[in-house]
């Protein structure tokens, strides 16, 4: 049994972070006749017969705006709810629903179960002041489909934002080193955007971020790099900004929290006369 999404329309960037680029029977190069995002899509090898395999649940339609996505199934079409405005929850999402399906659950079940359904508050979450919506959001240092899963989407998110980056690992401060390739094979390019108009970068390897980020081209003006994690709400500036969104390594949902909460206060106790 397969599922898959067709052609939605979701215009994915390129990226670099790519699992699979080449025919894993014959070498040849792999094409696209729609790509979700990354590798995910209708693939093919045009010098053999790999190619997607045909799904029997297969989502034909998309609507992130709304939060619903429309699924065919032996030839039957039904409305889910979507939990988020990720295009890669659309994956996760089906995958729920065609395992789902295959042990009896009714259509109708399913789509009742999922409108109460919401991204867990360890990977999201937020608060509102002043009209500024504050988010903590799961990141997941070193690993290099993730991290640039989560930047095309802030990229291709339209609000202006500040991005907070603490995505060093826990282990780390124990021992004092980490490898560095992640940071080269992430799509870092992608935060290289017009609406994003901040990027504060805090940690032990904040250097090394804030290298890979030049190169990356983003402008110097654009960028804070420190390494005292408590001196970021110093350095936040909301000031045109709709959002505010803390990454963070999945070690650190608590302290990612209380970032984002100091920041607030921060904000706080400048608006105080």
């Amino acid at each position: 049994m397969f599922f898959g999404v067709g052609d939605i329309h979701t215009h994915p960037y390129e990226s670099r972070a790519m699992d699979i680029t080449v025919c894993p029977r014959c070498g040849g190069p792999i094409h696209y006749h729609s790509r979700l995002y990354r590798q995910f899509g209708d693939f093919y090898c045009p010098d053999c017969d790999f190619k997607t395999p045909a799904a029997k649940y297969f989502a034909t339609a998309a609507d992130l705006a709304a939060g619903q996505m429309t699924v065919s199934e032996d030839g039957q079409e039904q409305v889910y709810p979507l939990i988020s405005d990720t295009v890669y929850n659309i994956s996760n999402v089906l995958s729920f629903v065609a395992l789902m399906r295959e042990l009896g659950t009714s259509r109708e079940a399913l789509a009742e179960f999922l409108q109460t359904q919401q991204v867990t508050r360890f990977r999201e979450t937020c608060v509102e002041y002043d009209g500024v919506r504050y988010y903590t959001y799961a990141a997941k240092g070193q690993n290099v489909s993730a991290a640039s899963t989560v930047f095309e989407y802030l990229a291709a998110e339209p609000s202006r934002k500040v991005l907070v980056l603490v995505m060093d690992e826990l282990q780390d401060r124990n021992h004092a080193t980490e490898t560095l390739t992640w940071l080269y094979e992430t799509d870092f390019e992608l935060l290289n955007s017009p609406n994003i108009q901040q990027i504060v970068v805090a940690g032990h390897m904040f250097l090394n971020h804030r290298l890979r980020l030049l190169l990356a081209g983003v402008p110097e003006d654009r960028l804070v790099c420190i390494e005292d994690e408590s001196r970021i709400p110093d350095y936040v500036e909301v000031d045109g900004a709709e959002r505010v969104y803390v990454l963070f390594e999945v070690d650190f949902p608590t302290k990612a929290r209380n970032i984002r909460d100091a920041i607030i206060e921060a904000q706080k106790g400048r608006k105080q006369p």
